[in-house]
């Protein structure tokens, strides 16, 4: 009896993923427009403990990190937008923030989890969170406080 192979579901992922973390590159969007990646500097972020939690700043904070860690330290939180080759204006408004870990180039992805979530569990095309406006942060933080703007 041959046994009938199902593929993993596919989680989503970002297509531009990879070059929204290079500034100055160039994003093909639906009906060849292109868009140009821009980084701004909002800070550092003190990160005591090393866990990251994601939240929605002004409603929502359980303070439920995500299961990899960073060493506990200082870190730039920089938003990235597009923007308009020829103008130079920004085409959207945050479209990302990065918590810049480190100078080197990521050479792989996958799905920040809490525990219990498991990303093949999920349907094709499926994440966990939600959608909406997201502050990276430390668990022992409160929300909106940890980002300073000095170096």
């Amino acid at each position: 009896m041959l046994e009938s192979r199902r593929r993993s579901p596919a989680p989503y992922l970002n297509p531009y993923l990879d070059d929204l973390m290079c500034e100055g590159a160039t994003v093909l969007l639906a009906g060849a427009r292109s868009r140009i990646v821009a980084h701004s500097s909002r800070g550092k972020l003190d990160m005591p403990t090393g866990h990251v939690v994601a939240c929605e700043p002004t409603r929502f904070f359980d303070g439920i990190p995500f299961t990899e860690t960073i060493a506990p330290g200082r870190y730039e939180v920089q938003e990235i937008v597009l923007r308009d080759p020829d103008s130079g204006n920004e085409w959207t408004p945050v479209v990302a923030v990065l918590l810049r870990v480190s100078e080197a180039p990521a050479v792989s992805w996958e799905m920040a989890v809490r525990a219990g979530q498991d990303p093949r569990a999920l349907e094709d095309g499926g994440f966990y969170g939600f959608d909406g406006v997201l502050s990276p942060g430390d668990p022992s933080s409160t929300p909106n406080r940890s980002v300073r703007q000095d170096s």
